[in-house]
């Protein structure tokens, strides 16, 4: 799971531990694209607005990378203005979750996600 806010990422880590996975935890893109190679998870959360490089950028590295460039990549975001969240998946996402989301909205986004692998 990467986000900025430290306490979206405490209240994240619970809801998704709770769904019965294990968590991840990066504060930035770059340590977003560092983790990724080095855990090999099976889906990634992120933020769009992070430090040091931007989801957007985050999800492009790890897209580059034969590693990674398959695992699953929901983008999180409260900024949904003018219907953009459909253009997520021409930037390498493979899903949308609008924060604040439901423990049910997360479960049929992780669901969905990983059991089409």
């Amino acid at each position: 799971m990467v986000d900025k806010d430290e306490r979206f990422l405490e209240i994240g880590e619970l809801l998704v531990s709770s769904l019965g996975y294990r968590v991840v935890i990066a504060f930035d893109g770059a340590d977003a694209v560092v983790k990724s190679a080095a855990e090999l998870p099976d889906l990634i959360l992120m933020d769009i607005d992070l430090p040091v490089i931007n989801g957007l950028q985050a999800v492009a590295a790890i897209r580059k990378q034969s590693a990674t460039q398959a695992i699953p990549v929901i983008a999180m975001t409260a900024n949904t203005f003018l219907g953009y969240a459909h253009k997520y998946r021409e930037f390498g996402f493979d899903g949308f979750l609008s924060k604040p989301f439901t423990l049910q909205q997360l479960q049929q986004s992780l669901d969905g996600l990983l059991q089409s692998r």
